[in-house]
């Protein structure tokens, strides 16, 4: 008798939305956002209350911040890609630009009609219009 070892992913029961490349360039250029790469046609999303659990499953076990080798810009690219492995959807991006720890690199990602930012090393969800974050570019994919 043999025995088969198969990894079961369990399927997420959130409810998806969907919006287009020239709806999210508007918002972002409504957020005075003026350079973006948004490198897909269409845009998958969550519900701001699943975006949550979704991250607090993908910020579980991050590596360790190490300056200049995983360092803001990794977290941020890691937290994107992890979320399209397992969850199949691009509504997270990154963005880059000012914060209170100066230059800087964190994600953003689409609710309904809004955008919000997420820092990645944290977890701390924060409204585009405080805090002291402001980006200068976005890469979407």
């Amino acid at each position: 008798m043999s025995r088969l070892n198969v990894k079961v992913e369990h399927v997420h029961n959130y409810k998806e939305f969907i919006t287009d490349k020239i709806i999210l360039r508007r918002m972002l250029h409504t957020e005075s956002i003026k350079a973006d790469m948004l490198w897909d046609t269409y845009y998958y999303y969550y519900s701001f209350s699943d975006w949550l659990r979704v991250f607090d499953d993908i910020l579980a076990n991050m590596p360790k911040y190490t300056t200049d080798k995983f360092d803001c810009d990794n977290f941020a690219l890691l937290t994107c890609a992890r979320i399209m492995e397992k969850y199949h959807v691009n509504g997270c991006g990154i963005a880059i630009g000012d914060s209170p720890m100066g230059y800087h690199a964190w994600n953003i990602f689409i609710v309904e009609t809004e955008l919000f930012y997420m820092e990645p090393q944290t977890g701390k969800v924060i409204d585009l219009a405080g805090e002291g974050y402001k980006a200068d570019y976005v890469v979407w994919g």
